[in-house]
């Protein structure tokens, strides 16, 4: 099955701010979050995360051609991008969080101001990516790193299904 990414070359390469500030934007574009979601989304089976899912890689299979049009006139007309160079199939986006210490995944933390700066909101992150409305929000309030591992173990497996190709970037050693 392919993946289909937008290139991030044509915007910087992988660590370029050019990437975030797009998703930024485009998820601003497609919706304000406030209300529900606009009918716009709801018709084009996207979600407002759907700029970061642009990056990160969709399966062949749930790319409609709605979709496929969606980014390409983004891009087009909004950054002088021709439709023809967007696309790859062989090097989604995998961001690299430079403030990462290593550490085993039950000594780590979620690194959830890293996660926002890549261009989703906080509640963005949680409803559809995370898969857990509070994710971000429950893991300040873990006290003495109780329940921590199970946690973070939850957070890498959603990353890695969403399609991260390296979730651990967002793990970070505690302090």
């Amino acid at each position: 099955m392919k993946i289909y990414s937008l290139n991030p070359i044509l915007f910087g390469g992988a660590d370029s701010p050019a990437i975030p500030n797009l998703i930024e934007q485009f998820c601003s574009a497609l919706y304000a979050g406030k209300g529900g979601y606009p009918t716009f989304l709801r018709e084009l089976k996207a979600t407002p995360d759907f700029p970061m899912r642009c990056f990160v890689g969709i399966p062949e299979d749930a790319f409609t051609p709605s979709q496929r049009v969606l980014a390409e006139a983004y891009c087009q007309h909004l950054m002088s991008i021709a439709p023809g160079d967007l696309w790859v199939t062989d090097q989604p986006w995998s961001p690299i969080n430079p403030n990462r210490v290593e550490a085993p995944l039950d000594r780590c933390i979620f690194d959830a101001q890293w996660a926002i700066s890549l261009g989703l909101s906080r509640i963005r992150w949680e409803d559809n990516v995370l898969m857990s409305s509070s994710a971000i929000s429950r893991q300040a309030k873990l006290p003495n790193r109780e329940g921590m591992f199970e946690q973070n173990i939850r957070l890498l497996l959603a990353l890695a299904v969403y399609g991260f190709s390296d979730p651990m970037q967002f793990f970070t050693a505690s302090k």
